[in-house]
């Protein structure tokens, strides 16, 4: 038998090829290799996909940030406009016609409308404990349909306890937004934003009074049936819209509970019960011109319905424009300068027809009181907001909401057994004027009470779902790279 090494000698062309297909299937082996390396191993994105991905994520946070402060805000717009702007403010155009129309007498009226600021008292005090008890968005949801009942359930002639009960239960839903719906609003802003947010959602209670004082005159043409029905409509409408911005919010934001902590005995403390007490004399100070300002007008100084109408038309419009011009005093000022300043301006604008009945003059008494009504409604939540924790603003808020009902029921009833006692409004003004005199004073102790030299700075934290979902992306980018490139080497 040949040797084998005999044979490759003896065949040289079949020795290069069989070494041509070894190295050929070593290279096939070792390209299958890496093949079966490569899709084993983490697929890593280009840089320029890693930063399309990172826009994308930037922008949808964005987006929904964008999107929640839109919803808050609406939410606590809503919730002015339909509690106060409507249940309590819509009801003041509607005395002179009950009273023409023979449903209630005078003295009635004036006690229906008392029984509204009772009913706001009972919802104030109550409110703090109920949102314990029921999450937030339903408290919202439940005095929006007590609120919507009460128009369409007083559209027809009734008994005065059938008014009397819903004028109250009004006024009892209308006090669960008013502390609800702001308080749950401002927290859910950034810092920065709250100025503009607060000028927003008080903006509503000048909306419900313009759209009281340009509907209901076309409406009461055509009965007061209508026109409650109208009310009715339109509180339904209102609903709708803050129910698309609770269910736009953080399911977080609508499930939070409010934190039951008290203040210590220090002077951001004593300045808050000054504001408080301020808040609540403010309360007593407008009743003049919120409950008997167009009896007033109509049937004591005989202006008619129609130059009632003009006149609270322009309470309106100057409510619409009081919260921008409570935002740029409260960015130039500061919030106590800011809340001074209005105050102010209201003791002189309610103390001008105890002077003078000319027409400019009611018209400037009516347009200075409207503005100040929600700016010293959104600045007192911004001073209170400036001087206490987040957690903190809705017992504060609801504190200073159960003080300003209770005083503004006990004026209402106090000015009204008055009236049935006198028979004339005048004298209301000059009162009113001293009342709001006294909560400027409050309002001057309060910057006093502060430490001199005592920086106050806005302790509440600014909510921001993209800034922390971001650091939280980054944080796993950074986790997970050193392993990442382990597995790629």
């Amino acid at each position: 038998m040949k040797n084998p090494a005999m044979l490759i000698l003896q065949q040289p062309e079949t020795g290069t090829k069989c070494q041509a297909l070894d190295v050929e299937a070593q290279d096939k082996h070792i390209a299958l290799k890496q093949e079966a390396s490569a899709l084993d191993a983490p697929k890593v994105a280009s840089p320029n996909k890693q930063d399309r991905i990172m826009h994308r994520r930037h922008t949808g946070h964005q987006d929904n940030h964008r999107q929640e402060k839109t919803a808050a805000i609406l939410v606590g717009m809503t919730t002015t406009l339909i509690g106060v702007g409507l249940a309590r403010f819509a009801y003041t155009p509607l005395i002179p016609a009950m009273i023409e129309a023979s449903w209630f007498t005078a003295s009635q009226a004036t006690q229906l409308a008392a029984a509204n600021l009772l009913g706001y008292l009972l919802g104030a005090v109550g409110a703090h404990r109920l949102t314990r008890i029921i999450k937030v968005p339903w408290v919202i949801g439940g005095s929006l349909l007590v609120i919507i009942l009460s128009f369409l359930l007083c559209a027809q002639p009734a008994s005065f306890g059938w008014f009397y009960l819903w004028r109250l239960l009004s006024g009892l839903a209308g006090a669960l937004l008013m502390v609800c719906g702001p308080s749950m609003a401002l927290s859910l802003l950034p810092v920065s934003q709250r100025h503009l947010g607060a000028t927003c959602i008080f903006m509503g209670i000048g909306l419900g009074i313009v759209l009281s004082a340009v509907l209901l005159p076309p409406m009461l043409a055509h009965g007061l049936t209508l026109t409650w029905q109208g009310l009715t409509g339109l509180a339904v409408l209102c609903g709708l819209l803050n129910l698309w911005g609770l269910c736009h919010l953080r399911p977080s934001a609508t499930t939070q509970q409010p934190s039951s902590a008290t203040h210590n005995a220090t002077p951001a403390a004593a300045a808050i019960r000054l504001v408080i007490l301020a808040y609540a004399l403010d309360a007593a100070g407008f009743i003049p011109h919120t409950l008997f300002w167009v009896d007033y007008l109509s049937r004591e100084i005989m202006l008619g319905t129609t130059q009632a109408a003009f006149y609270w038309g322009a309470l309106g419009i100057g409510a619409v424009a009081g919260p921008i011009v409570a935002g740029i005093l409260s960015r130039t000022l500061g919030w106590n300068r800011a809340l001074l300043m209005a105050f102010g301006l209201k003791t002189a604008a309610v103390l001008l027809p105890a002077f003078s009945q000319a027409g400019w003059v009611l018209w400037l008494s009516a347009a200075g009181v409207g503005a100040m009504i929600p700016g010293i409604v959104a600045l007192t939540a911004g001073r209170l907001a400036e001087l206490a924790h987040v957690d903190q603003h809705q017992r504060n808020w609801g504190m200073a909401t159960a003080a300003f009902a209770g005083m503004q029921a006990l004026a209402g009833f106090s000015f009204a057994a008055c009236y049935a006692w006198l028979g004339t409004y005048q004298p209301f003004f000059t009162v009113a004027g001293l009342l709001l005199g006294g909560g400027t004073l409050c309002v001057l102790l309060a910057d006093r009470r502060m430490q001199p030299g005592q920086k106050e700075v806005d302790q509440l934290q600014p909510t921001a779902p993209y800034h922390s979902a971001q650091k939280e992306t980054v944080k796993q980018q950074e986790t997970a790279a050193p392993a990442l490139h382990k597995k790629t080497r």
